[in-house]
């Protein structure tokens, strides 16, 4: 396993900058606890991060999604400036999961809080 000499740290969150998926993915567990994500989703919020982006806290996709969890900016750029939010900080591991703690709970007033997710799989019965 590589793993840098320095880890730098965001909002508290230890960023591992390895090639190690499994340190990336564990490093997002205490921003989803942060932004309100409940222990029981904390596996189907990893998996998707996992997904989506490989756990790639800065990952940035060609269609404009911001994150691990590949927050959608024609969708939820508004929203998240009205959070406080900009292209910048939505990179931040606390600051892209609060904004996905709030998509989920949108999407759960419809009945699936995963739902927004659907193209990483199927999380909803």
């Amino acid at each position: 396993m590589k793993l840098l000499a320095a880890i730098p740290l965001i909002f508290g969150v230890p960023m591992c900058q390895s090639d190690d998926t499994d340190t990336r993915c564990r490093a997002l567990i205490p921003a989803a606890i942060a932004a309100g994500f409940e222990p029981a989703d904390l596996d189907t919020v990893i998996d998707i991060a996992y997904r989506e982006s490989r756990c790639t806290w800065n990952a940035v996709s060609p269609t404009r999604d911001f994150g691990a969890m590949q927050i959608n900016a024609k969708t939820w750029e508004s929203t998240w400036e009205e959070m406080g939010l900009n292209r910048t900080t939505i990179l931040d591991p606390y600051s892209n999961m609060m904004m996905a703690k709030h998509i989920a709970d949108r999407a759960d007033a419809y009945g699936c809080k995963w739902r927004p997710w659907y193209m990483s799989g199927d999380y909803c019965d």
